[in-house]
């Protein structure tokens, strides 16, 4: 394993609490251990904040909270608090395949010299995953 390439995942959130624990262990489930999860509380009015207290001992997550600016603003906080080269966005009312990480790691070891990586995605409908034809 190539342990010098790490991921700083960032998880733009407002008002998921629907959705965001399975996001997070997600993330803290993957295959691929080299990854810091940086949360972005875009000013939540529900208990999401509330709800993800029990993963805050993962050394790897970090919440930093702002006032509501939206979902672009959350983004950029959340880059500019990467501690790693390589970021990886995702939706707080998404999840990663548990090798998603391993998926991106290799794509960078094969193609070096890229600026941008990224994979196809599933749509889940009723528990099955469903391609998305675009």
């Amino acid at each position: 394993m190539n342990e010098d390439i790490f991921f700083s995942v960032v998880v733009p959130l407002y008002n998921k609490e629907s959705s965001i624990i399975k996001t997070l262990r997600s993330v803290i489930n993957q295959t691929y251990p080299g990854f810091e999860l940086i949360i972005v509380d875009d000013g939540s009015t529900d208990n999401s904040i509330a709800l993800i207290q029990e993963l805050i001992s993962d050394k790897r997550l970090h919440i930093i909270r702002h006032s509501n600016k939206g979902v672009a603003a959350a983004r950029n906080t959340g880059i500019r608090n990467a501690n790693y080269k390589f970021v990886l966005f995702l939706d707080a009312d998404d999840v990663l395949d548990e090798n998603a990480l391993l998926v991106f790691r290799d794509l960078i070891i094969r193609y070096p010299g890229i600026n941008v990586y990224t994979t196809n995605f599933w749509e889940l409908s009723n528990g099955k995953k469903l391609p998305l034809l675009y």
